[in-house]
């Protein structure tokens, strides 16, 4: 998987196929393009991710992507959320309710401290926190609100802290 359109993607050449790549626990905000996009892939797995797409849909199953397993994400921001082969959806109930997929999924604002700013910080009263699954180790290391970039990046453990893990990065 790499970049694209600063969203994330798992993209592949024509004639090529990704199996079962992971995507857990990212943030992403304000993409060009979808801020999570499969082609070609099968079976790719995402959870605990919080997607706030301003512009474009938060998922996007393009081309010959085949879903794997898609639970426990938090999208929010754009008119369609979810886009599977054409479909759209605009909620996460419709998107469940349409595929199958998705059963935990939310589309509620994720109430971030200041998004447009870069901050990506859950206030306290988010419905991301808890409301993620627990994805063991080495997943369990998370981002925490107090990291500076570059050189003052600290992590905490999802275990500690709360009921259940957090949806995002941080």
């Amino acid at each position: 998987s790499y970049a694209y359109f600063n969203g994330i993607s798992d993209d592949v050449p024509s004639g090529t196929t990704n199996t079962g790549n992971v995507f857990y626990q990212n943030t992403t905000y304000n993409n060009a393009y979808a801020e999570l996009y499969f082609y070609g892939s099968v079976g790719a797995i995402d959870k605990n991710n919080l997607l706030y797409p301003v512009s474009d849909a938060g998922i996007i199953w393009d081309g010959t992507a085949t879903p794997g397993t898609n639970d426990y994400d938090l999208v929010y921001g754009a008119s369609v959320l979810f886009n599977l082969h054409g479909t759209p959806y605009t909620n996460a109930a419709a998107f469940y309710l349409g595929t199958g997929l998705g059963q935990h999924d939310q589309s509620v604002d994720p109430l971030m401290v200041s998004p447009a700013t870069g901050n990506f910080t859950l206030q306290s009263t988010s419905p991301a926190i808890d409301t993620g699954t627990n994805l063991g180790s080495p997943y369990n290391l998370r981002l925490s609100p107090l990291s500076t970039w570059p050189s003052g990046v600290l992590t905490l453990d999802q275990n500690a802290n709360g009921a259940d893990w957090e949806i995002g990065a941080y």
